[in-house]
């Protein structure tokens, strides 16, 4: 299995976003998107997904343009978690069985069969929520939300998992729960994964490779040692930081301070808090 992305451009109408970018990524590889707001990184996973159409360059899988593949087939080796739920099961009161049953879509023909059924089970219990299967979706807090959403993708048994800020809403416990559990479905089931993060130590630990985004072009690529910098963090993020090895001899960073910080405007004596 290979993803190759290749001079990946895309425009929203005059304002470009991504110029192109370029990467490739192997079987059970997990590779990190980094970098500041609006530097592309959503962007680029709806672009690999078919959910944005480039502007220019093509992305290939095994040697064939996604371009040329069907909705279904691509749903069948992609799956994709987003930043947040915001269609209807957020809305109406789906169970977390059903929403993860969405994700079988790609396999289901006429009703849903035994499989199925099966596939979802035990992708629940993997995820450590079947005790959620009964709940309702839309009254799951944040971060239990995000589990179900990572399940659903899950059920589509991808080749490729794509997910935009798969922590953003889970304490620092879950935080590594999830992600150690993606680098346990990396190591044993070749899953390959591409996650756009903000968390750098986290990135950094997690990821085989990075990408580290700016204005919507590539800075800096490769392993955690070459890409998490002093000087690259200076160029791209405008902070000063430390950056040493940890035990496990993966990069980490300790911010120190902003470059050139927006100065604290006095707060006006009328709306002034007392």
């Amino acid at each position: 299995m290979k993803l190759v992305i290749n001079n990946v451009s895309f425009s929203y109408k005059s304002v470009p976003a991504l110029r192109n970018v370029c990467f490739e990524l192997g079987k059970g590889e997990i590779l990190s998107l980094v970098g500041p707001n609006g530097s592309g990184k959503s962007t680029l996973l709806k672009c690999i997904d078919g959910i944005l159409k480039p502007h220019g360059g093509t992305i290939f899988f095994d040697g064939k343009q996604t371009c040329s593949m069907s909705s279904k087939e691509l749903s069948k080796v992609m799956g994709y978690v987003p930043q947040s739920m915001t269609g209807a099961a957020s809305m109406f009161p789906f169970t977390v069985f059903d929403v993860v049953l969405a994700g079988r879509k790609p396999y289901i023909g006429w009703s849903v069969s035994e499989k199925d059924i099966e596939v979802v089970a035990n992708i629940l219990r993997f995820m450590g929520i079947d005790d959620l299967a009964t709940r309702h979706f839309n009254e799951l807090s944040g971060g239990e939300q995000q589990k179900v959403m990572i399940a659903r993708a899950l059920a589509q048994l991808p080749q490729i998992l794509l997910m935009d800020e798969p922590t953003s809403n889970l304490d620092i416990k879950h935080q590594l729960e999830v992600l150690q559990l993606i680098h346990c479905l990396c190591r044993n089931m070749g899953l390959s994964v591409v996650m756009a993060l903000h968390d750098l130590n986290l990135a950094s630990r997690f990821s085989d490779k990075m990408v580290m985004l700016k204005n919507g072009s590539i800075f800096a690529a490769g392993s955690p040692e070459k890409v998490i910098t002093e000087e690259n963090i200076v160029t791209v993020y405008g902070v000063r930081a430390h950056v040493s090895l940890t035990r496990l001899g993966k990069p980490q960073i300790i911010p120190l301070e902003p470059i050139n910080p927006q100065p604290v405007k006095e707060i006006p004596a009328r709306i002034a808090i007392v």
